[in-house]
């Protein structure tokens, strides 16, 4: 298993490596499935906007006790607001 490594919303998200693999590797059936689903269900404006309003929330609320991970969390955060951006960018999202 690979180390885990320190992700900036700077960084690229995946090497040239990586990407291959997320470019060559079929995704499972039910997996799209439940995407299809999501993206007509759910509308990806609100809840990118949604969730960001969390995260502040929960940051005024809890700015002086952080988890120990924050930093991890906050880094995959930005790539689940990022991937919901594009979604709507795209127009991908049915229910926006």
């Amino acid at each position: 298993m690979k180390d885990l490594i320190e992700i900036s919303p700077m960084a690229e998200p995946f090497s040239a490596e990586e990407n291959n693999f997320a470019t060559t590797t079929p995704i499972a059936a039910p997996i799209l499935e439940s995407l299809q689903t999501f993206l007509e269900t759910v509308p990806a404006y609100r809840l990118n906007k949604g969730l960001r309003k969390m995260l502040i929330d929960y940051l005024f609320y809890n700015i002086e006790a952080l988890p120990v991970d924050f930093d991890e969390l906050l880094g995959d955060f930005y790539w689940l607001t990022n991937f919901l951006d594009k979604i709507h960018e795209e127009g991908l999202s049915k229910a926006d």
